[in-house]
């Protein structure tokens, strides 16, 4: 069965467009889009990410991004926790100024999705256990500032 997820069930009634949803575990989620995209973090367990006709292998380091239209399923999952960063870019009004020469920008957001289709998978980025307890304090970081919701949290959780 295929569902098309809509923003409104997964982000805050005030509209802003970036949310944090832990999954421990991730339940078995069937083929899907919607109309968000998303940052994986893997922090935990084994699992299968299907997209389109490919199943490909989850583990903890494990980062990747969704875009809104691609559709994906977990599958085979084996105490399978990861964090999900659901943000809608067209609502994000970024000024990016320098931050798209950082390797780890193109990297993620534009080399990740293109190899991930082309190589199966296999040049997926994968955080080292220390570098995965440094993202973990980002998103912890992230969460806290949507949580409070201060003033000025929108720049502080968008920067």
């Amino acid at each position: 069965m295929f569902r098309t997820l809509k923003s409104s069930d997964w982000f805050s009634a005030d509209g802003f467009p970036i949310a944090v949803l832990r999954r421990e575990p991730q339940e078995a989620f069937p083929l899907h889009n919607h109309d968000f995209a998303e940052v994986v973090l893997v922090t935990k367990g084994r699992g299968q990410h299907a997209v389109g006709r490919q199943a490909l292998p989850l583990s903890a380091g494990d980062v990747f991004v969704i875009g809104g239209s691609q559709a994906h399923a977990y599958r085979n999952l084996e105490s399978l926790h990861l964090i999900n960063i659901l943000f809608q870019p067209e609502r994000l009004r970024l000024q990016l100024g320098d931050l798209a020469q950082l390797p780890g920008y193109h990297a993620l957001f534009a080399l990740e999705p293109a190899w991930r289709r082309r190589h199966q998978f296999k040049s997926r980025l994968h955080l080292a256990p220390r570098d995965l307890g440094r993202g973990l304090e980002l998103v912890d970081q992230l969460d806290a500032e949507l949580q409070r919701r201060a003033p000025g949290f929108g720049c502080l959780a968008t920067a």
